[in-house]
């Protein structure tokens, strides 16, 4: 796992951080995505990658479009997406 990454891995705890759950009305993590793609969930590449998008806007929402997190969660999405196309074929999605 990208070392970035870590703290994208699980949502952060609603007892200690309830300002993101006001301002992120759909919460995703690492951890949801993975259990997402071990269930066979996703339908589409599309659907994968909307879903690190959404982390990517979950991000900004809270912490601003100029943060470091935002930085790295926007560098998280494209490394998703140069992965997909560098392995396309071998992947079912």
């Amino acid at each position: 796992m990208l070392r970035k990454a870590q703290i994208f891995q699980k949502l952060p705890p609603r007892s200690t951080t309830p300002e993101y759950y006001d301002a992120v009305s759909k919460p995703i993590c690492l951890d949801q995505i993975s259990q997402k793609v071990q269930q066979g969930l996703y339908a589409s590449r599309r659907e994968f990658i909307e879903d690190f998008s959404l982390l990517y806007r979950n991000v900004c929402a809270f912490r601003g479009r100029n943060s470091d997190l935002a930085r790295e969660a926007a560098d998280i999405v494209r490394k998703v997406q140069l992965a997909l196309r560098k392995f396309r074929e071998h992947l079912r999605l």
